[in-house]
């Protein structure tokens, strides 16, 4: 039996299991030289238990590499390894670990730059940050369309809920630099253009990932929250 499955949008895992009465026979090697033609370029993992011999023995030969979690890979065109802010990323590397601090500050600057000591000692890579305000992600209204309903925060309007958790845009900077001291990468998701113009002045080049997020926001932004 040959089995591939999706993992995520761009792998796909392999599983192979032969009758015991089949084996020695080639089929292993013969099911993986036909997975390569059926998914070309693609990047393929294996899930193999420690212990079971024979398939680490094929997979080590179809030029698989063994991973994490008992995983191994053969990259193809899709999944090869990159790098963010020196960090390896790819399928035989640690997971990269990104701690979201959104509105967990409670409005104090010194909770978001205790936060970022906690994720760094909590072995987080990266921490993530909301560039937004209220006036750019919602209305100052106060129609039904604009009251939350049901939850910790019933009857509460959006525009208050929002003007309450955003990170302060003046806050960035220093944040950004505490991250670097600490040696945890730092970054944002923006929610409107002029949040893109915002984080563009905190680092020394616009970074092609910046460029895409601002010719997406451009282009499908279709209303604020309601």
């Amino acid at each position: 039996m040959l089995r591939l499955d999706g993992i995520g949008t761009k792998a796909l895992e392999v599983s192979i299991a032969i009758e015991e009465s089949m084996q020695g026979q080639g089929l292993g090697r013969a099911a993986l030289s036909l997975v390569r033609r059926l998914a070309p370029g693609a990047d393929l993992a294996a899930a193999i238990h420690r212990d079971n011999t024979a398939s680490l023995a094929l997979f080590s030969a179809a030029g698989y590499a063994p991973g994490r979690m008992n995983l191994y890979w053969s990259r193809g065109s899709i999944m090869s390894t990159f790098a963010i802010a020196g960090r390896q990323i790819g399928p035989t590397e640690p997971p990269y670990i990104i701690a979201e601090l959104s509105g967990n500050h409670n409005g104090d600057i010194n909770r978001a730059l205790r936060l970022i000591e906690v994720a760094k000692e909590a072995g987080a890579d990266a921490v993530k940050l909301q560039t937004y305000t209220a006036d750019t992600i919602t209305l100052d209204h106060d129609g039904p369309d604009f009251l939350i309903k049901g939850g910790p925060w019933d009857g509460r309007r959006l525009y208050e809920l929002y003007s309450e958790a955003h990170t302060p845009w003046e806050w960035h900077p220093a944040l950004f630099a505490y991250a670097a001291k600490l040696g945890v990468h730092c970054f944002s998701s923006p929610f409107d253009p002029t949040a893109i113009d915002f984080l563009e002045t905190l680092v020394p080049r616009p970074t092609r990932s910046l460029r895409l997020n601002r010719r997406y926001t451009a282009h499908s932004q279709s209303g604020r929250d309601r």
